[in-house]
């Protein structure tokens, strides 16, 4: 993820992005046992990269806006 974007879309997409690692999560502890001969209802293997790269975006993303904060300043009155 090395687009530009506003503070505001980083957010935005941060948030996403945290929903959807707690569902990955959700899948993940779902499928830590089943019936024998009953197929689970998701791919653990799979599941488990995607959390993994949605865990890894949203570090960088983190990284991103904690960056863009420390580096803008607003002036809120002329002193």
């Amino acid at each position: 993820m090395s687009e530009s974007m506003t503070i505001a879309r980083a957010l935005r997409t941060a948030k996403k992005l945290a929903g959807q690692i707690a569902e990955r999560q959700n899948r993940l502890r779902s499928v830590c046992s089943w019936r024998e001969g009953v197929k689970p209802d998701f791919d653990f293997a799979t599941t488990l990269t995607e959390h993994d790269a949605a865990v890894a975006d949203l570090t960088r993303l983190r990284v991103g806006i904690a960056r863009a904060n420390a580096l803008t300043t607003v002036t809120h009155r002329d002193v």
